[in-house]
């Protein structure tokens, strides 16, 4: 229960939940399919090797921001899947921390705003 209380703001159906180290800990099977991959493949994957290379300056921003300012945040994005293709998306990301303080994770809502046809 405690990963759906943390999940709340999340509305959406795509989802993907990464740890201090950028890993992917959960993802819900929405975002699998969105990044042609199985479920248990993406989990321990760094979030980051599914962003196109031309984002990943901002990618790391918009994570740094995510836990500096403890607020939601959000940005757009190429991500790349499995299968190389490319598809425009919105994150919006919130940091999780325990009772100390210390940050935990990052929850992701990933919105896919533009697949090239």
């Amino acid at each position: 229960m405690k990963l759906m209380a943390n999940l709340q703001f999340v509305l959406r159906s795509h989802y993907s939940i990464t740890g201090k180290k950028g890993l992917i800990t959960e993802s819900n099977l929405t975002s699998c399919t969105m990044l042609c991959s199985e479920k248990s493949i993406l989990k321990g994957l760094r979030f980051s090797n599914f962003i196109d290379k031309e984002s990943q300056d901002d990618f790391y921003l918009h994570r740094r921001q995510v836990i500096e300012t403890r607020t939601q945040q959000s940005c757009e994005l190429t991500l790349v899947r499995k299968d190389k293709s490319k598809f425009l998306a919105r994150l919006e990301s919130k940091a999780v921390f325990d009772d100390k303080g210390d940050f935990i994770q990052i929850n992701t809502n990933i919105i896919d705003i533009e697949t090239p046809k």
